[in-house]
C-alpha cells in the first residue's frame, strides 16, 4: 500500500495533491478566547486565505481546539455556513468516536487525527487510536473505509501501526537543520524501510548528545551510509571543525555543507519510506481490547 506522506505543517504537494494545515492547534489558551473577536478574525483570515489560493489547495484542515471536540465542531460548522467551505474534520487524543460519526454523517470521507503531541504517552495513544481505526474500518478487510490524515505523525512505530492515507511532520526539516540525514538500515544486502531508520550526522560541529556521526563511525557502517548517499544521487562532501575559531570549514560542498541538500535528501528518504511502509501490513488494532470504553 503506497501512502502519500505530506511532510510538514503548511501547504505541500505530493502525488499532485495539496493539503493545507493551519499549523495552529490551540491548546493553552482559555476556551473563552475562542469566542472573542480576535479568534473570529483569525478563523476568517484562514478561510479567506484558503479561498484565495483554492486553485492550489486540494484539502485544508479545520481550525481545531485541542481537547474540546464540541468547540472544534462549532468552528467547523462556522467555516461551512459562513464561508461555504468544507474543511477536513479534526479529532484529537481521547475524542469519542461519536464525533467521527457526526462528520461522516455530514458526508466527510477524509479526517485528520492528532498525533503524540501534548506529552501523550505512546501506549495510551495506542489504546485510543486502535479504537478509532477499528471504528472506521471494514470488519472484513479490516482497513479504513475513509481516508485518515495524521497530524504531526513522525513516530516510526505509529507510522507503521496504522494505515494512514497521509501525514504531516516537520521531522525531515528539523533533522536537516541539525545537520543530519535519514538512512535506512542495511539488512541482508537490502535497504530495510520496515525498521527504525538511522539519523546520521554529516556536519562536523560537535554535538552535546551522543549522535551517530559519519565522520567517526566504523568503516563498514560509513561505507553503507556512503553507498546509500550515492544511490540517492548525492555527494557527501567534506567538512572539518575548526575548534580554535569555533566554526566549520568546508573543503568540498555536499550534504555536509548544505541545509537545502539535506532537506531534499530527507524528503526523498520519506518518499522511499512511504512506498515501503505498509508492505505486508497487519491491522494490529483489531487485536487489542477497547481500553477506553
Amino acid at each position: 500500500m503506497n501512502i502519500p506522506l505530506l511532510l510538514d505543517s503548511g501547504a505541500h504537494s505530493l502525488y499532485n495533491k495539496h493539503v493545507m494545515n493551519t499549523g495552529r492547534g490551540f491548546l493553552n489558551k482559555c476556551y473563552d478566547w475562542y469566542y472573542t473577536d480576535e479568534f473570529k478574525a483569525y478563523v476568517d483570515a484562514y478561510a479567506n486565505f484558503v479561498k484565495y489560493y483554492s486553485e492550489y489547495i486540494d484539502y485544508y484542515v479545520n481550525v481545531d481546539a485541542i481537547g474540546n471536540p464540541e468547540l472544534t465542531f462549532k468552528i467547523h460548522e462556522y467555516l461551512e455556513k459562513e464561508h461555504g467551505l468544507r474543511p477536513m474534520p479534526v479529532i484529537h487524543y481521547l475524542t469519542d468516536v461519536s464525533w467521527i460519526k457526526k462528520y461522516m454523517d455530514k458526508g466527510y470521507d477524509y479526517i485528520a487525527v492528532g498525533g503524540l503531541g501534548q506529552e501523550v504517552d505512546k501506549s495510551n495513544y495506542y489504546g485510543w487510536a486502535d479504537m478509532v481505526f477499528r471504528y472506521i474500518s471494514d470488519s472484513v478487510t479490516k482497513l479504513p473505509i475513509i481516508k485518515v490524515h495524521g497530524l504531526a505523525i513522525a513516530n516510526f512505530e505509529i507510522l507503521r501501526r496504522y494505515p494512514w492515507y497521509s501525514v504531516d511532520a516537520s521531522t525531515f526539516i528539523k533533522n536537516s537543520g541539525y545537520g543530519m540525514i535519514l538512512v535506512p538500515r542495511y539488512v541482508n544486502g537490502k535497504w530495510d524501510y520496515n525498521s527504525q531508520p538511522m539519523r546520521v550526522k554529516v556536519t562536523a560541529k560537535p554535538h552535546k548528545r551522543k549522535i551517530l556521526s559519519i565522520w567517526v563511525c566504523g568503516d563498514w557502517l560509513r561505507n553503507v551510509i556512503l553507498q546509500y548517499i550515492e544511490e540517492m544521487g548525492y555527494n557527501l562532501g567534506k567538512v572539518v571543525w575548526d575548534a580554535k575559531n569555533n566554526k566549520e570549514v568546508v573543503l568540498e560542498e555536499g550534504l555536509c555543507s548544505s541545509d537545502d541538500l539535506r532537506f531534499e535528501f530527507n524528503a526523498r528518504f520519506f518518499l522511499q519510506l512511504c512506498s515501503k511502509l505498509h508492505e505486508n501490513f497487519e491491522p494490529l488494532y483489531f487485536n487489542t481490547s477497547n481500553l477506553l470504553t
